[in-house]
C-alpha cells in the first residue's frame, strides 16, 4: 500500500511538473504504409491487401463471436462498429497486445527511472539543483567545456 500511495503522489509530483505525455500525433498519409524499421507484427497489418469479412467472422470462436455480437449492438453507429471489427482482426489483435505490453514495460520502466532520479536529487537542498544545472548552462554558454562532472 505504502509503494502504492508512493507511486501515485510520485506521478502526481511529476505530472504536474511537466512529466505528462504529450498530445498523441494522428497519422498522415505517408504513415499508411510499411516502412523498413517496422515492427514485424506492423508489417503484418500493412500486409493485409483486402478484408474478406465472411471467412474472418467464420474463424472467431465462439466467445470471440459472442462479444463482437454484443460489440456491434451496443455500437449502433458505422464507426464505432469498424472498430469492434478492426479490435478482432487477427494481426491488429497481436498488435496491440504487443504494444499494451510494450507500453506497461515502458511505465514500469520510466518509474524505475524516475525512483533512481528522484533518489539522487533528494541529495540537494531546495532550488540547488537547479543552481548547478544554471552554472553548467553558464559555463557552456562561457565556452567551457568540462569532460568529467564530480
Amino acid at each position: 500500500q505504502n509503494e502504492v500511495k508512493h507511486h501515485s503522489t510520485l506521478t502526481l509530483l511529476f505530472d504536474g511538473l511537466g512529466g505528462a505525455s504529450a498530445k498523441k500525433r494522428k497519422p498522415m498519409i505517408n504513415d499508411l504504409k510499411v516502412k523498413t524499421d517496422d515492427h514485424t507484427l506492423v508489417k503484418a497489418c500493412f500486409a493485409l491487401e483486402t478484408f474478406n469479412e465472411r471467412p474472418w467472422l467464420q474463424s472467431l470462436k465462439l466467445e470471440q463471436v459472442k462479444g463482437y455480437v454484443e460489440a456491434m449492438e451496443k455500437r449502433q453507429n458505422f464507426v464505432a462498429q469498424v472498430q469492434a471489427t478492426v479490435e478482432l482482426v487477427r494481426e491488429f489483435k497481436a498488435l496491440k497486445e504487443f504494444t499494451s505490453n510494450i507500453e506497461f514495460r515502458k511505465e514500469a520502466s520510466e518509474e524505475y527511472v524516475r525512483q533512481l532520479v528522484s533518489q539522487s536529487l533528494e541529495e540537494y537542498g531546495k532550488g540547488e539543483w537547479l543552481g548547478v544545472a544554471r552554472a553548467r548552462l553558464k559555463d557552456l554558454e562561457d565556452g567551457f567545456i568540462c569532460l568529467s562532472i564530480p
